[in-house]
């Protein structure tokens, strides 16, 4: 049978754990506060703006009359990935029906579940003992309460709750990696069968939902990597090669499907990514920076910092993983920028957020004075409160609603309204025109010839941010203005 490190014996557990075994009151306090708090950042007004391009692929993908049509969907609009999410948000508007909020009530659930998961990874990592050497750690760190610490941190982020309130597979990636690291964790520390399978299988999940969750397992695989080449002598490689496998199985589950690495390519090649901006070096450090406040950053850098102190003579193990899940995803992200196709570092190091803020969690879980604590801990807290709270004071959305009412008011009757197709305009404007309408609308593309259908259109929906050239052309074929809203156009003839 597969086993752990140590004897699985209760005996050896308390000695492992010592007087931290047990969960503290302390921990279900901050983790239910945590949970309220999230649950109010991402279910509040959450239909109040309009959906962005990214959630109209979603939602017409998701929107398919049957599994088969949404799968196909998926396939041709979100190249490379497996349908999981597309299915779920399938399942999801058959109960909740298609309006803003039905769309992004998916996400903000899992971003619920993604503050619990990351309070159970968290304590199982830092429960977690030395896979180098058999001495139990010295310090006296908290685990539950580490745990409660980074899941209010999370609860907080701003970059956790805009995810959290966008209609996209990120919040359901990082579900599954979450649930990977905390079966991870449990199976370096206890080892058994049951653990090592949820590992495997939530390896795979997490993978197939977005290829970009194999940055967070390139993170583990490098930590495993590290610790067997610094394990002490006469310390048992055994765990360490479990641990491998169990992630070696994971990633082999998915070998059926390696054609989504053809489907990628073809994506990538039909210019797929051209949205996202030429990567940069401090890039590694914006996108902790510009997705958190400045204050908040600092903050937390601060605080990391004193968890890699706090850690560095009895918690290596546990410093260099989180370390690793911190910076080895932006940095992958950043040399692929580089060498093959153009990343996103925030949402594709999402998981590495959890990190940084685990570093920070254990520094303040290390504070044994509780007013101390408590004020660092309230102080961090307001500031990243007030961030997202500044951040939702200036709207962001397109107003496709608006332009595509204002557009029906001008092609009355038999007239035909028309989409220049920039960055998924065309889907989020379908979204806002009737099942019946929709059959009417017109694609027209943003460069290129111009198709003879122009002809039949009366009314043109013009989103402002293509390029000048693109732009200028389409306003001499439409040269009345009816309207201008925010980043998109109605034009007539």
């Amino acid at each position: 049978m597969l086993g752990g490190i140590h004897s699985e014996s209760a005996a050896d557990e308390t000695k492992l754990d010592g007087t931290h075994q047990q969960i503290s009151l302390e921990s279900i306090l901050l983790l239910a506060f945590a949970i309220a708090l999230g649950a109010w950042f991402r279910f509040a007004n959450l239909g109040g703006s309009e959906l962005d391009g990214d959630e109209a692929v979603s939602w017409r993908a998701a929107s398919a009359s049957t599994l088969a049509e949404v799968a196909r969907l998926h396939d041709k609009m979100n190249r490379g990935k497996l349908p999981i999410y597309s299915v779920a948000l399938h399942l999801w508007l058959k109960v909740f029906g298609q309006s803003e909020a039905a769309l992004r009530g998916l996400s903000a659930t899992l971003g619920i579940l993604v503050i619990a998961l990351v309070w159970f990874a968290v304590y199982e990592a830092v429960r977690m003992p030395s896979l180098r050497t058999p001495e139990a750690p010295a310090d006296l760190i908290d685990a539950s309460v580490a745990a409660g610490m980074c899941a209010l941190i999370t609860a907080a982020s701003l970059v956790m709750i805009r995810y959290s309130r966008e209609a996209r597979m990120y919040p359901l990636m990082l579900t599954m990696t979450l649930a990977q690291v905390g079966f991870l964790m449990r199976a370096a520390r206890r080892g058994g069968l049951a653990n090592y399978a949820a590992t495997a299988i939530f390896t795979a999940l997490a993978i197939a939902v977005n290829f970009t969750a194999s940055l967070a397992v390139a993170a583990e695989f490098t930590w495993l990597a590290w610790i067997f080449y610094r394990q002490a002598s006469g310390t048992s490689s055994i765990p360490v090669w479990r641990l491998g496998a169990a992630l070696a199985i994971g990633v082999g589950l998915l070998g059926p499907f390696a054609r989504g690495i053809g489907l990628l390519e073809q994506g990538v090649s039909s210019g797929m990514l051209e949205w996202i901006s030429p990567p940069r070096v401090v890039d590694l450090i914006r996108t902790y920076e510009s997705t958190n406040g400045g204050w908040v950053f600092a903050c937390l850098a601060i605080l990391s910092v004193g968890g890699c102190v706090k850690m560095w003579n009895s918690r290596q193990d546990l410093l260099v993983f989180g370390l690793l899940w911190m910076w080895l995803p932006p940095i992958l992200t950043l040399g692929g920028s580089y060498l093959f196709f153009p990343m996103n570092p925030p949402r594709y190091s999402l998981s590495s957020f959890v990190g940084f803020f685990m570093l920070a969690a254990v520094a303040l879980a290390s504070i044994r004075n509780l007013r101390m604590r408590y004020a660092l801990t309230g102080v961090l807290v307001l500031l990243m409160i007030g961030r997202v709270n500044y951040y939702n004071t200036k709207p962001r959305d397109s107003q496709f609603r608006e332009a595509a009412a204002l557009a029906l008011k001008v092609a009355p009757g038999a007239g035909r309204v028309g989409v220049a197709s920039y960055e998924s305009s065309y889907s989020s404007t379908l979204f806002y025109f009737s099942q019946q309408q929709r059959s009417d609308v017109i694609e027209l593309p943003p460069s290129g010839p111009i198709p003879a259908a122009v002809s039949k259109i009366d009314a043109l929906i013009l989103p402002d941010d293509m390029p000048a050239a693109d732009i200028a052309r389409y306003r001499a074929l439409f040269p009345k203005l009816e309207g201008r809203f925010r980043k998109v156009e109605v034009r007539s003839r």
